[in-house]
């Protein structure tokens, strides 16, 4: 067992609010990244709660308001009745032995009942810290024990997962459920390649659900299939989206306000994983390539994720305008979000060693792409995240800037935010940021680039599938690739589909080399599949028409088309043009 020790002197690792961090997010954050630590939870009125994790389970859970009492849940269980109950009760308030101790030595339970009993008890108790206030703080402190012996421990580690599955049904959070169903607008969701669903402990009809989006449904096309009930279905695609297991494509999200879209299909916390007093922490956007040269010396800006609109010319081409806006509205409410958790330095991208002059150069660099009056009219509904972002730039340029408060400042916060971030999280977003720009340079046309950001990106995150495919198609596409190099670049973009089998972009880029090859057939059946993926993916339609047409030449009964009932009236269009 691990030490306990004492909280009282001890800094957090990270802190927060639920309302920003809701705390299924922050359950399937510890989960995934099996996290040792302690999680403590204190409302502003009411009884605190704790928990120690380890490896990403829950071994002990404390609440300072007694709540499902061992008795209790013994008799729910069928294993005691309401006599024996009253009896051990009487024995428990003359003699200075736990509970479960009395009950064995009455010989009511056997020890196997009493460890589905704690067990039980300890999956109740972690569902009911669900019922906190969205006003609750929470604090972590990484590697430490803060749970003491009056807490409830559990027999064996509880997998946070299914017990927030649970928790999710009992006390549905349902502003954060509905901002993150509208992510998938009109698509389509498709059950992930790595979806763990036996781990989630699913009820019959839930799993038979989750295992029917192994063909691409829209929310209304899985609730039409009558497995489950409207509210059961709404949660059931919630809770597989912030956990990763299923995949989302052809979203036509468009009205929803930015500050309810806080939530990203690549992210295992959809509104940000715990951030740590004074840093940048995950919820906000972390270092990506640069729009502008950095000051010398200087780290990548936490607000360089992005690269805020100017106007029209800022979409990348193939690019739609709606998905465009759609990604910098969650990005922009991410930042926004965490203003008050960002470290002056890490906001603007400095060292603490920069002096007046770089942060000058700084600030020139983050107005220029912050400054709300440089958003084009397509933008405006942004105008206030982007004001209240520029606003708290301009409060860090005024500090740092002037010697004096720039002096009080650093007495106030002299370790600053990036000493606590997490590194796995900062890598894993740094990565999704350079890959994003990544496929931006790579629309324009700017190959080389695209190549050095894909390939940082990589680097951070090598088991990302959408990334190695990115590298592996600049590989195969680079003018003068030989022969061998475009047939190992099909070879990596065929592990990557092995991965993910619904990455659209990856089957257009597999299908482009296998024609550089000349393998028509192989690659007509790669757009063939992202055509049916995505019937608006113009490239697919295109190769698609082209190679009937050629086919009608050979064959006046003409070539097979695809027949989806969702793409062929777009395909018939195309073929008449």
């Amino acid at each position: 067992m691990s030490e306990v020790q004492t909280i009282a002197d001890a800094t957090p690792s990270a802190t927060g609010v639920l309302a920003r961090t809701p705390l299924a997010h922050l359950y399937i954050y510890l989960s995934e990244r099996r996290l040792t630590g302690t999680l403590v939870l204190r409302p502003a009125d009411g009884p605190e709660a704790s928990l120690y994790i380890r490896e990403g389970h829950a071994l002990r859970i404390h609440t300072t308001e007694p709540a499902h009492y061992l008795g209790r849940v013994l008799t729910d269980l069928g294993y005691i009745n309401e006599h024996q109950l009253r009896i051990s009760l009487d024995r428990l308030k003359a003699e200075r032995k736990q509970h479960g101790q009395i009950l064995i030595e009455s010989g009511f339970i056997s020890a196997a009942q009493l460890a589905d009993g704690l067990l039980q008890q300890a999956n109740r108790k972690l569902r009911a810290i669900f019922r906190l206030a969205p006003a609750t703080t929470y604090a972590y402190y990484a590697a430490a024990d803060f749970v003491g012996a009056a807490s409830t421990d559990s027999p064996i580690a509880i997998d946070l997962l299914p017990v927030t599955w649970r928790a999710i049904n009992e006390y549905p959070n349902w502003d954060t459920v509905h901002a993150t169903i509208q992510r998938v607008g009109g698509g389509k969701m498709h059950l992930a390649h790595n979806a763990d669903l036996a781990r989630c402990e699913f009820l019959h009809d839930e799993s038979a659900a989750a295992l029917a989006l192994k063909t691409s449904r829209s929310i209304d096309e899985l609730a039409g299939l009558g497995l489950l009930d409207a509210r059961t279905c709404d949660l059931l695609v919630y809770f597989l989206m912030i956990t990763k297991q299923v995949e989302v494509f052809g979203s036509t999200v468009g009205d929803q306000d930015a500050s309810s879209l806080r939530f990203s299909r690549n992210s295992s916390i959809p509104s940000g994983p715990p951030s740590t007093p004074g840093s940048t922490g995950s919820n906000s956007a972390p270092s990506g390539a640069h729009a502008t040269a950095p000051v010398s010396g200087s780290r990548p800006s936490s607000l360089d994720l992005l690269v805020p609109p100017s106007g029209p010319a800022s979409t990348p081409s193939g690019v739609t305008l709606s998905a465009s806006l759609d990604e910098r509205r969650i990005e922009v409410a991410r930042i926004h979000d965490n203003l008050e958790n960002l470290d002056y330095f890490a906001l603007m991208g400095l060292p603490r060693t920069a002096v007046s002059a770089d942060v000058s150069k700084a600030f020139v660099g983050l107005a220029k792409r912050w400054h709300p009056d440089r958003l084009s009219a397509e933008f405006a509904e942004l105008r206030g995240a982007y004001a209240t972002v520029f606003a708290r730039i301009s409060e860090a340029h005024g500090t740092l800037s002037n010697d004096e408060q720039r002096a009080a400042y650093l007495a106030r916060d002299p370790k600053g935010s990036s000493a606590s971030v997490d590194a796995a999280v900062a890598s894993s977003l740094t990565a999704a940021a350079a890959h994003q720009k990544a496929e931006f340079f790579l629309a324009r046309g700017d190959l080389s680039e695209a190549e050095t950001l894909a390939r940082r990106a990589l680097e951070l995150d090598p088991q990302a599938p959408e990334i190695q495919s990115l590298v592996a198609w600049i590989d195969g596409s680079r003018a003068g690739a030989s022969e061998r190099a475009v047939e190992e670049a099909i070879a990596r973009l065929s592990l990557a589909l092995e991965a993910s089998e619904t990455l659209e972009k990856a089957l257009c880029w597999r299908g482009a080399l296998f024609k550089k090859l000349g393998r028509l057939a192989d690659g007509i059946a790669d757009y063939k599949r992202a055509f049916d993926l995505n019937p608006n993916n113009i490239d697919a339609a295109r190769e698609v028409r082209l190679y009937h047409m050629r086919q009608s030449k050979d064959d006046p009964s003409g070539g097979a088309v695809p027949s989806s009932n969702a793409s062929t009236n777009l395909l018939r269009r195309l073929m008449k043009k």
